[in-house]
């Protein structure tokens, strides 16, 4: 983290819920970071995760990836109050 902050791609900042955690704020210049490297990004991950899956093998990675985050938000892990909001949206 420090070296994105020497960058200019991120700023630190004290969470606002729990001033035990920090999060991490990208700058304009780190989401200009973001969206420049996105498309390439997502093009690996498609190529070496998804398209090797047929529609069995796809159901398989939600289900399995639906367990993994019911099995986070049941858990008392200490989560980040970020993480923890994103796991228990509000309704």
């Amino acid at each position: 983290m420090a070296r994105l902050e020497k960058r200019g791609l991120v700023l630190r900042r004290p969470d606002p819920d729990d001033a035990r955690y920090t999060n991490a704020v990208l700058t304009e210049q780190g989401w200009e970071k973001v969206t420049t490297a996105a498309p390439g990004h997502v093009g690996t991950v498609r190529k070496l995760l998804f398209d090797g899956l047929d529609a069995t093998g796809l159901r398989e990675l939600t289900n399995t990836a639906d367990r993994i985050v019911a099995a986070l938000s049941r858990s008392d892990l200490p989560l980040a109050p970020t993480i923890r909001k994103a796991l228990h949206p509000p309704e």
